[in-house]
C-alpha cells in the first residue's frame, strides 16, 4: 500500500537527517511508441522521423497520470530538507507545448520504445537531475 510505503520513506527520512535522498518521480510512457518507435529512428532511407513521433501524447493526459503520487512526494519533500525529487516530466513534455515529444528539435530520438530512454534520452535525463541537484545545494 502507498500509505505504508510513504510512512516508511518518512521513518527512513527521520533515521536519517543528514543523508540527502533523491526521488525521480516516473518518465511519461508511450504505449503507442512500441510499435512506432521503429519509424523515429532517423536512417538512410528515413532521414526525417516520422511526425508522429513529435505529437505522441497530450501533455495534460500525461500529466493527470501521475499527479497523486507526485503531489504526495512534493510535499514529503518540503516537510523533510534531505528529500529531493526529480522531475524528468518537462523534458519530454515541454512547458507551453501541448504533445509530448520522444524526439528533439533536431529529430534524435530520446526514447527506444514506450518507456525506455535511448543513450540521448538517458544522458539529457542526468544532465537535468545534475544540473537540479546543484541548484538545490546552492
Amino acid at each position: 500500500l502507498f500509505s505504508n510505503w510513504k510512512e516508511e520513506v518518512e521513518d527512513l527520512l527521520d533515521r536519517h537527517p543528514r543523508v540527502d535522498f533523491i526521488l525521480a518521480l516516473p518518465n511519461p510512457e508511450f504505449r503507442s511508441l512500441t510499435v512506432a518507435a521503429p519509424v523515429c529512428k532517423r536512417d538512410w532511407f528515413r532521414p526525417v522521423p516520422n511526425q508522429k513521433c513529435f505529437k505522441v501524447g497530450l501533455r495534460e493526459e500525461h500529466l493527470k497520470k501521475h499527479l497523486y503520487f507526485r503531489s504526495e512526494m512534493l510535499d514529503l519533500a518540503r516537510q523533510h530538507h534531505n528529500f529531493f525529487v526529480f522531475n524528468p516530466f518537462d523534458l519530454i513534455c515541454q512547458r507551453g507545448d501541448e504533445y509530448c515529444s520522444v524526439m528533439t528539435k533536431d529529430g534524435s530520438p530520446l526514447y527506444r520504445d514506450s518507456d525506455h530512454f535511448t543513450k540521448l534520452g538517458s544522458i539529457k535525463v542526468f544532465d537535468e537531475l545534475l544540473s537540479s541537484v546543484r541548484r538545490k545545494n546552492r
